[in-house]
């Protein structure tokens, strides 16, 4: 068996611990931007619920006040109701989408990135 210098990689340039660091960097710069995204995200989503909460019981209020002066009948308060569900609910699933879209940007961006410089990589060769 032959003895020589062999050389596997970033350890033979003595890098190892410069990459490892560059590494915890940016692995905990992700990190804060990922709970920085989650809690956003989190944010957006239950301010869209309480508002839509909100609105409900502001606009069946109403309603129910205006059944007991008799100005509306039960059943329109009922039928309000409803209706105010249908149109609350579409606006809250558009709160949670944009959301998600806004989360899903970086990674958009970061994979561009990637793309273009594998079209550079292969316009070079």
């Amino acid at each position: 068996m032959r003895r020589g210098f062999r050389c596997f990689g970033i350890k033979c340039f003595l890098a190892e611990k410069s990459f490892c660091e560059e590494h915890q960097k940016e692995n905990a710069r992700l990190e804060a931007l990922r709970y920085h995204n989650h809690r956003d995200m989190i944010l957006a989503m239950y301010t869209g619920e309480i508002t839509g909460v909100i609105s409900t019981v502001v606009i069946t209020g109403a309603a129910a006040i205006l059944a007991v002066r008799g100005a509306m009948s039960a059943g329109a308060v009922l039928a309000l109701a409803q209706l105010i569900g249908k149109i609350i609910s579409p606006i809250s699933a558009f709160v949670d989408m944009s959301v998600q879209f806004k989360g899903v940007k970086p990674v958009l961006k970061e994979l561009e990135e990637v793309l273009v410089l594998k079209e550079d990589r292969k316009s070079v060769v």
